[in-house]
């Protein structure tokens, strides 16, 4: 069981970019290295941008559920007040 984090809201969940950003940027860094922050995200959006609607599929898919599970969880930190 999770002890000693009362009183602490969800964390709101990411979405789908977000979770295209966290896998992508890596692999973005290793074959620029020294590449700075903002043109990495340039570059993500870019990458995010030239995806089919399948392609970003699974991505929005898992940032659904995750939408859902904060969701629920939102609820019962209300309910526990």
């Amino acid at each position: 069981g999770s002890s000693g984090s009362s009183g602490n809201a969800p964390k709101r969940p990411p979405s789908g970019f977000f979770l295209f950003c966290s896998e992508f940027r890596p692999k973005i860094k290793s074959t620029n290295p020294g590449i700075s922050i903002g043109d990495v995200a340039k570059k993500l959006g870019e990458m995010w941008n030239n995806l089919n609607d399948s392609e970003k599929q699974p991505y929005i898919t898992k940032a659904a559920k995750l939408k859902e599970k904060y969701e629920k969880d939102v609820a019962d930190y209300k309910s526990k007040g």
